[in-house]
């Protein structure tokens, strides 16, 4: 006997054959919008509507624990080394709430790290009867952070998402509000599962999206030339590459990683 799948996948092939259904046909709506490029995730591929929801839904509703520890940001401590790691994650210096690309690493200065579930957020919906070594984990987890500028970090703060949206990738933000929350087993309040279910009927994508020009990664800048011999230590290589290099960089040592973790010299 067919199963349910199988027995609706026939019933398409025979719309499909019977020309009910069409293949390969893309309509011509006259939309005029910039068209927008993905970023690749490397999280994985998006989910649908439908499954999104259904994780949505799977969370354990709860309201804001208030038997908790009061919070305490030095639990919750990060490098700010870590944005250099979300240039390579996003392959550019990249404010997914503002789609703003920027140029240079220098940029750095005018950006935040952005925890997408805020800290006191995760620590109110669960985290506060983790340990420590767990929400320093949490704090510096890549799945919940991102590039944001300084005015965009101090408007949402500790909010949720029922209370703040950003104006741009709000469904690629939901997708990763979710599973940040799976990741952690942090409970959601009903307020925010209502917003979120309520945005997920609008989205069609959960993908992170950009309609603004996309310079080179800085990352991969080689413009101030490639050393004829490895520079010997982090100052000679800082007086051309003052915030240091990845290792895919002609300017790499091998030697001056001391930890392995393919950044030299990080600084600037």
């Amino acid at each position: 006997m067919l199963s349910v799948k199988q027995r609706v996948f026939s019933a398409f092939l025979w719309l499909v054959a019977a020309g009910f259904v069409g293949c390969g046909t893309v309509e011509n709506t006259g939309d005029t919008r910039v068209e927008q490029d993905a970023i690749e995730d490397p999280t994985g591929s998006p989910d649908s509507s439908a499954q999104l929801l259904s994780r949505l839904r799977a969370l354990s509703v709860a309201a804001p624990a208030t038997a908790c520890p009061a919070y305490d940001s030095d639990d919750y401590s990060y490098s700010s080394s870590l944005e250099y790691e979300l240039v390579l994650d996003y392959d550019g210096v990249y404010d997914p709430y503002n789609d703003h690309w920027y140029d240079t690493l220098d940029s750095l200065s005018v950006l935040d790290i952005e925890h997408i579930v805020a800290r006191k957020e995760a620590h109110i919906s669960g985290l506060c009867l983790e340990s420590v070594d767990m929400k320093v984990a949490f704090a510096q987890d890549s799945l919940n952070l991102a590039l944001a500028s300084s005015r965009t970090n101090r408007q949402k703060s500790d909010k949720d998402a029922a209370e703040w949206m950003p104006e741009f990738n709000k469904c690629w933000f939901i997708r990763r509000i979710i599973e940040v929350r799976e990741q952690y087993g942090l409970t959601i309040d009903l307020a925010e599962r209502n917003t979120l279910s309520r945005q997920i009927d609008d989205c069609t994508s959960f993908e992170l999206t950009s309609a603004s020009e996309r310079p080179l990664n800085p990352l991969h800048d080689e413009s101030l030339g490639c050393p004829a011999e490895p520079y010997p230590n982090c100052a000679a290589l800082q007086e051309y590459y003052p915030h240091g290099v990845y290792r895919t960089h002609c300017a790499y040592n091998r030697n001056l990683d001391r930890d392995g973790d393919g950044w030299i010299c990080l600084g600037g």
